[in-house]
C-alpha cells in the first residue's frame, strides 16, 4: 500500500463536540492532568511502544503525519492474515500510569485509505485497578475508524475510571487491526495519541460532557 505523504487533517468528530473538548481542557487549567503517553506522534520511530510480534500483523513507523509536521510521523499498521474472515491483530501497547478516577479523555488521530480489503483501526484503551496495567479490567474505550477516506480524521472519547480498592490505576493503550475478508491485507495509520483527566479549576468535573 503506498503510504500517503502530506494527507490533509479531517475532523470526523462534529464540530460542536470539538468545541465541547477544547474549552473543558481550557477550563481545566492547571488543575487538568496530562498523561505522558510516550511518543504518542512518532515523531521519528516506534520508542516508548510495545510492538506485539503477531506472526499475522506488522507496525512500521511513517513519515506520514496528521499536522503535515516534516519532522514527525505516524505508525503504520498492518493485518495480512489469511487464516480466517474477521480476524482482529492487536499490533502496539503501551501502558500508562494514572493519577486517580473519575472522568478522562481519550484523543486520536488516523487515516484509513480507500483499499479493496474492508476493515477498521481501533484506538482500545483498558482501564485496570494496578499501576503496571496488571489485573481485571474495570472498563474499555474504543476510538474506531472504518470510513474510509484520503483524509486525517480525529476523534474523542470520554471514560470514567471507577475508584479501585487498590488506590493504583492504569489504562492500557492497545492498537487493533481488524480486516474483515479471509484474503488480502488491510491497515491504516495512527498519530496523535493523548490521555487526559477533566477537572475544572474548582475541583469539580465538568459538567459539559457527555
Amino acid at each position: 500500500m503506498t503510504q500517503p505523504e502530506n494527507a490533509l487533517l479531517y475532523p470526523c468528530a462534529s464540530a460542536l463536540r470539538v468545541a465541547i473538548v477544547l474549552l473543558t481542557l481550557i477550563f481545566a487549567g492547571p488543575n487538568r492532568a496530562q498523561y505522558q503517553v510516550q511518543n504518542g506522534g512518532f515523531a521519528s520511530n516506534l520508542s516508548g511502544w510495545q510492538e506485539l510480534q503477531l506472526p499475522i500483523a506488522q507496525a512500521a513507523w511513517s513519515s506520514a503525519d496528521s499536522n503535515n509536521t516534516a519532522n514527525s510521523g505516524s505508525v503504520f499498521v498492518l493485518n495480512f492474515s489469511t487464516v480466517a474472515a474477521n480476524t482482529v491483530a492487536t499490533v502496539l501497547r503501551q501502558c500508562i500510569a494514572l493519577i486517580g478516577p473519575g472522568r478522562h479523555i481519550a484523543m486520536a488521530a488516523a487515516l484509513t485509505p480507500s483499499t479493496a480489503v474492508a476493515g477498521s483501526i481501533t484506538a482500545r484503551l483498558v482501564i485496570r485497578p494496578s499501576s503496571e496495567c496488571t489485573g481485571n479490567a474495570s472498563g474499555v474505550v474504543a476510538i474506531a475508524f472504518q470510513t474510509p477516506s484520503s483524509f486525517w480524521q480525529r476523534d474523542v472519547e470520554y471514560f470514567d475510571v471507577p475508584i479501585a480498592a487498590s488506590g493504583l490505576y492504569s489504562v492500557e493503550v492497545l492498537f487493533d487491526v481488524h480486516k474483515i475478508p479471509a484474503d488480502g491485507s488491510y491497515g491504516g495509520f495512527f498519530d496523535d495519541i493523548a490521555v487526559d483527566s477533566i477537572v475544572l479549576d474548582d475541583g469539580f468535573e465538568s459538567g459539559l460532557l457527555p
